[in-house]
C-alpha cells in the first residue's frame, strides 16, 4: 500500500516517499498538529502467506532490537514503533519512526557517478559504521545484513554521519549456533557461507 491511498498511518501524516525495500515502504512524515518530521517505515502488505508471515517476523525482530538496545551515535534513532489498525480489513501493518536527517544511503553515495568521496571521509565513515556495529555486538546481537544500502549517511556538515539501518534480521548471538542461516543479502555474503568447507583451498584441512 502506498502513501497515495493512505495519507495517515497512526498520528503520523505522509508527506512524501522516501525509499522503498523488499518488506516496506519508507516515507517522510509528520507528526499531526506538530512540525515535527521523522521517517516512517511501513510494513508492505503481501498477498502471499508465507511472504507476509516472513515480514511480521522481520519487523516483530527489529522493534525488539530497538526496545533491547540503548541508542548509539552511529546507530539509527529509533522513537517508536506501533501496529496501524483499521487500514483494511486484512492488512495492519507494523510502522517504525526513526529520527529523520536529510542524507542518503552509502550506496546511492558509491554509485551517484557527480560525488567523488574522499578517502580519508570513506575511512571515517567506515570507521562510524564499526563502532556501531560493535555496539550492536557488546550487546550480544548481530546485524547480519551489513552492506552499503543499510548504512545512512545522515546530515550534511562535515560530510555527514554514517549510521547503521534495517535491523530486520537481527539475532542473539547464541555461541556455537549456525547464525548465518537464510540471512543477508546474497552479494555481501563471504565466502565460507557461499560455498561448502571442501571448495575453498583456504578451509580445507
Amino acid at each position: 500500500m502506498d502513501f497515495a491511498s493512505s495519507q495517515v498511518y497512526g498520528n503520523y501524516k505522509i508527506l512524501s516517499k522516501l525509499g522503498q525495500g523488499s518488506y516496506s515502504h519508507v516515507y517522510l512524515a509528520e507528526l499531526l498538529n506538530t512540525n515535527l518530521r521523522y521517517a516512517l517505515k511501513v510494513q508492505k502488505q503481501k498477498k502471499n502467506k508465507e511472504k507476509m508471515k516472513r515480514s511480521n517476523q522481520i519487523f516483530e525482530n527489529e522493534i525488539a532490537f530497538y526496545n533491547r538496545i540503548k541508542h548509539h551515535p552511529f546507530l539509527i534513532k529509533y522513537i517508536e514503533s506501533f501496529e496501524c489498525h483499521g487500514t483494511s480489513k486484512w492488512y495492519s501493518p507494523f510502522c517504525i519512526v526513526f529520527e529523520y536527517k536529510e542524507g542518503c544511503d552509502a550506496h546511492k553515495k558509491m554509485t551517484n557517478p557527480e560525488e567523488e568521496i574522499p578517502e580519508q571521509l570513506g575511512l571515517t565513515w567506515f570507521t562510524q559504521a564499526a563502532l556501531g556495529l560493535a555496539h550492536v555486538h557488546s550487546n550480544g546481537c548481530m546485524h547480519r545484513d551489513i552492506k552499503p544500502a543499510n548504512i545512512i549517511i545522515a546530515g550534511g556538515s562535515i560530510g555527514g554521519i554514517a549510521r547503521l539501518c534495517d535491523f530486520g534480521s537481527t539475532k542473539e548471538d547464541n555461541q556455537g549456533a549456525e547464525n548465518t542461516i537464510n540471512a543477508g543479502t546474497q552479494r555481501y555474503f563471504p565466502p565460507e557461507k557461499l560455498f561448502t568447507k571442501g571448495d575453498l583451498p583456504f578451509l580445507k584441512s
